[in-house]
């Protein structure tokens, strides 16, 4: 038996009307689980708007800013940084010279002023072909003229376009696209649909879609705008779980098998797996699943948390310091040595350009006085502070 997530979020808050509440009573009777699913999503629920509260209390209600100082001599980015720990509060920021400020609208793409930026690779992606071919990105530029070839590389040579025209006779065969560490892609697929990739992350799909259904596979992140088709639903398949949709917005993240997370951001999908019933999100909540043992957590933590870093920024909330540097971690591409436990207890509120040199971030991070961060040929060394 189904329900719209909808009526569930309507009787946490008390407002459902007779006919619904008749649909709400008849779901909660039909299965236990459901009555556990339920609890959970009201302790879910009742645990985020705490922190909401919490956060709102602040009385350094900038954090959530980056401040851009525009000079006519020196420009220079301040990054707005809040800790949490225990009972202490500390605002951590670099320089700014004192001039006209402005909020920059995290949703937007943009040049962040700086005087050194990340360099991001896009010689780390790779395509293997349906017939087994591995063709670097020099590999795909060099084939972009070809008349029978299915695809092209973009101006750009930051993404791949296929054509709509099925030149190999709707073909089943599936391509993998893959993006490592230190770089980011995009595709668009034969039906048009564009999806974003993040680091480390594989898409596995075909040239072109059959009649009945448009299907891909994904391990890592992927942000997905998809073209809609009421004939021919789209469906995004990571391990067990499986994500339906017509056409909309929405981010799937599924690093950890343990807990895939759907973040929609306009439209509808429905998330399924073999150990819970189909779900359906609505716009602004995430759903965090473990298909293994068949738990569902609704989330309606700030969507920029889960989709920031598609226009180059990390959000972070109540997220702990371990957390930020293993995200950060994929992104330029760096393994972790942590000589101590305290990493997991230090707790960050705040957000993080991607465009950053690292080694902006770890001085920042290390004005805490509470850790200290070496790094050492692409090794994050962790250590407690010696006082």
């Amino acid at each position: 038996m189904k329900i719209d997530i909808g009526i569930l979020l309507k009787k946490i808050s008390d407002s459902l009307d007779e006919n619904e509440e008749v649909m709400f009573q008849n779901w909660l009777a039909a299965d236990e689980r459901h009555r556990i699913y339920f609890e959970n999503l009201k302790r879910n629920m009742a645990q985020s708007s705490q922190k909401e509260k919490k956060s709102k209390s602040l009385p350094l209600k900038v954090l959530f800013r980056v401040t851009v100082a525009a000079s006519l001599v020196l420009l220079i980015v301040s990054i707005h940084f809040f800790i949490e720990k225990g009972e202490k509060e500390a605002l951590l920021s670099s320089s700014v010279i004192d001039s006209t400020e402005r909020s920059i609208d995290i949703e937007q793409e943009r040049s962040l002023p700086i005087e050194k930026k990340h360099k991001v690779s896009n010689k780390r992606v790779r395509l293997i072909t349906a017939k087994g071919e591995q063709l670097s990105l020099e590999e795909m530029e060099s084939r972009k003229s070809s008349a029978t070839q299915a695809f092209a590389l973009n101006e750009d040579k930051k993404g791949l376009t296929y054509s709509k025209k099925d030149i190999f006779n709707k073909e089943s065969a599936l391509n993998t696209l893959v993006v490592e560490r230190g770089a980011e892609f995009h595709i668009t697929l034969s039906d048009g649909t564009k999806v974003h990739l993040n680091s480390d992350s594989r898409l596995k799909y075909p040239s072109f879609f059959n009649e009945k259904e448009r299907r891909v596979y994904l391990e890592g992140e992927a942000y997905f705008e998809v073209v809609k088709n009421g004939n021919k639903p789209f469906i995004v398949c990571s391990g067990s779980t499986e994500v339906e949709v017509v056409g909309t917005e929405f981010n799937v993240n599924s690093r950890n098998p343990e807990s895939i997370k759907t973040t929609l951001v306009r439209g509808s999908v429905i998330v399924k797996s073999d150990k819970i019933e189909p779900i359906q999100l609505h716009p602004g909540f995430t759903a965090i699943l473990d298909p293994i043992d068949g738990i569902v957590d609704i989330s309606n933590k700030d969507i920029r948390c889960y989709i920031g870093w598609k226009t180059g920024d990390y959000l972070f909330e109540s997220s702990s310091l371990s957390d930020i540097l293993n995200e950060l971690a994929i992104w330029y591409d760096l393994t972790i040595d942590y000589q101590t436990n305290e990493a997991d207890n230090e707790i960050f509120t705040g957000s993080l350009s991607r465009n950053l040199p690292i080694a902006n971030l770890i001085q920042l991070i290390e004005q805490t006085n509470y850790l200290n961060i070496e790094l050492k040929n692409k090794t994050l060394i962790v250590k407690g502070r010696t006082i």
